[in-house]
């Protein structure tokens, strides 16, 4: 028996060495390397006065960028700066985000699009579509580093971002035997599975994708990650070294807010402050360093061959859900720059390039696709999870993440009020500048929506008429009201609508009260759950685009793109078939039965706020 135990020791020793040399000998490289060539150009200005049926329609070739693409497709008549910004939320965020912008694309909405923010999970969805060809287009004849970019096709995409860090995470309970390793996974070790799992549809290659294999016909893409490191604040103003840059500065040319000191976006502008090259750099790299969950994931490095000391040129980074977990700094930045016609940084005099400004007879839109439920209504303690230590792994991280989007909520709440201070700025001082239009896809918004929300109806029925500014908010509350009834009138109770939008059965209520079920898992959601959580991103997307169409409010506007007929909005044409009708019976109508089984704590007065069959 004792030399049968020996045994069985020295074979499991054997089996986590083998594990270790496996993980050891698997990580994707995340150092940046120095920009040594001279005509390097740091800094790329967006590119948004474009034809997208043009920009689609190119041929491409290898490390095409899109800025070369657009000169080729410029077009006055484009008036409309459309960003997208997708939050973080783990696997939740990754399928909510994804589902958003397929019924984004089944509008028409999404081709029009010019900047896409993402954080964390939101990345995963972000990242996939930037690099993804649309089907049966020039892009597709183009194989970066003989690897076959992933199509943009429902099935398969939403399969992939539904797949969770279910690696990862086993990969995490096998650290936890072998006391000689690090017990955070590292971000080169993320990003391996990054590139081969969800990027590379399951097949992994010798080269991982880059930047510079990005589409250039999709939205520019920010990835967007937290500094963690002390040098955080030198970022981008110190006096260059010899060597570096050939400019007396290389600072921003305005004042920083406290939460731009910790942003670090992917792109041209922030590794040109490192003198790096981001179009060398792994995608699958960034992807993590936007996600590394600091619970799991080590902080990703680079390294700024800038810094005048040692000890500040490595850059740590982590989630940058840490910061901004609605990917709204990034956006802001670039509307300040479009709106003022002031870039943010002198880099741009190395290789100057106008901007293209946003004038009195544009608009701005900014959709936040957020998926975090835990915001106003707290996370689930008892959803159930995988046994074993998988599971605790699983409910520690998740807690933690639902502990980030609870912090996460005050600082979105500034960020709205900082678009809205700017659109009145706007207004007050340069009357004929460009408005600016925020909306927000959500799953808490499907609360109560009929009478405007939960805080709309929160604030129209408190009494507190002599309170300042009672007037002003309930003005907003009851505006708001009334427009949210009108697009619920013009949706949910028609089923002719329902079925040319293909939307669910079930009333957009069911969604939101089930939320609790739907919290930010790490590992990969059951199929009935991401099925209730993609029928609720249709819902919420369906809903906002309709407000969109109300030309009965002056306070919002519809984009160029969105088709409205008979009253509501309807698919683009030629986009119908990116977004498949959901199957019948639903594969959530268990979840939704379920529920409705059980009874409960407070009913609903009005109908119109019951979860039922429509």
């Amino acid at each position: 028996m004792e030399l049968f135990g020996r045994a069985f020791m020295s074979c499991r020793v054997l089996v986590l060495l083998a594990l270790l040399h496996l993980v050891a000998c698997t990580n994707l490289p995340t150092k940046n390397q120095p920009d040594t060539a001279a005509e390097r150009v740091p800094a790329t200005p967006v590119r948004w006065r474009v034809d997208p049926a043009c920009l689609a329609a190119q041929p491409q070739t290898s490390g095409q960028t899109r800025e070369e693409l657009a000169a080729r497709c410029r077009s006055s008549s484009q008036r409309d700066l459309i960003s997208v910004a997708l939050s973080g939320g783990g696997t939740k965020a990754a399928v909510f985000s994804g589902e958003a912008l397929f019924y984004l694309d089944f509008l028409g909405l999404l081709g029009r699009t010019s900047v896409l923010s993402s954080v964390s999970g939101g990345s995963f969805a972000g990242s996939v579509y930037a690099l993804s060809c649309d089907p049966d287009t020039p892009c597709q004849g183009v194989q970066p580093h003989g690897r076959e970019r992933p199509v943009w096709l429902y099935e398969p995409v939403m399969r992939t971002l539904g797949q969770g860090y279910k690696e990862l995470i086993r990969e995490q309970a096998v650290r936890a035997f072998m006391p000689l390793v690090p017990s955070t996974v590292s971000a080169g070790r993320f990003a391996e599975i990054i590139d081969r799992q969800f990027l590379g549809e399951g097949r992994g290659g010798r080269d991982p994708f880059t930047f510079g294999d990005l589409n250039p016909a999709r939205p520019h893409l920010f990835l967007n990650a937290t500094i963690t490191s002390e040098n955080r604040v030198g970022l981008g103003s110190q006096v260059a070294q010899a060597g570096c840059w050939p400019l007396p500065n290389r600072g921003f040319l305005r004042r920083r807010t406290p939460d731009e000191y910790f942003h670090f976006a992917f792109s041209d502008l922030y590794f040109g402050m490192l003198k790096s090259r981001v179009s060398d750099y792994p995608l699958a790299s960034g992807v993590a360093a936007s996600s590394a969950f600091p619970a799991l994931i080590d902080f990703a490095q680079l390294q700024d061959y800038c810094a005048t000391k040692d000890s500040e040129r490595t850059v740590l980074l982590m989630d940058g859900g840490a910061n901004d977990n609605q990917a709204l700094i990034e956006i802001y930045m670039i509307l300040s720059e479009l709106v003022y016609g002031q870039h943010r940084s002198d880099l741009w005099q190395l290789n100057p390039r106008a901007l293209e400004t946003l004038s009195g007879q544009d608009r701005a839109f900014v959709i936040v696709i957020n998926s975090s439920v835990t915001e106003m209504t707290g996370a689930d303690v008892t959803r159930r999870r995988p046994f074993g230590l998988i599971g605790l792994l699983d409910a520690v991280l998740s807690k933690s993440l639902a502990a980030i989007d609870v912090y996460s909520a005050e600082g979105y709440t500034l960020r709205k009020q900082s678009y809205l201070t700017l659109a009145d700025l706007l207004r007050q001082t340069q009357p004929q500048a460009a408005p600016v239009y925020p909306s927000e896809i959500a799953l808490t918004a499907l609360d109560q929506y009929v009478l405007g929300g939960t805080e709309a109806a929160l604030r129209g029925k408190a009494q507190a008429a002599d309170a300042p500014g009672a007037d002003i908010a309930t003005a907003w509350a009851e505006r708001r009201a009334e427009r949210q009834r009108r697009a619920y009138d013009a949706i949910v109770e028609r089923p002719e609508v329902r079925d040319l939008l293909r939307l669910p059965s079930y009333h957009p209520q069911c969604y939101f009260d089930m939320r609790k079920a739907l919290d930010a898992s790490l590992v990969s959601l059951d199929e009935q759950d991401q099925a209730c959580l993609q029928e609720g991103a249709r819902w919420a997307t369906a809903l906002r685009a309709q407000e969109m169409c109300d030309s009965a409010d002056p306070f919002v506007a519809r984009p160029d793109g969105l088709r409205c007929e008979g009253g509501h909005v309807v698919p683009d044409p030629a986009r119908i078939t990116r977004l498949p009708p959901l199957p019948s019976p639903s594969r959530c109508e268990q979840r939704v039965q379920a529920y409705l089984s059980k009874p409960s704590g407070a009913q609903a007065i009005d109908q119109r706020l019951q979860c039922r069959r429509l």
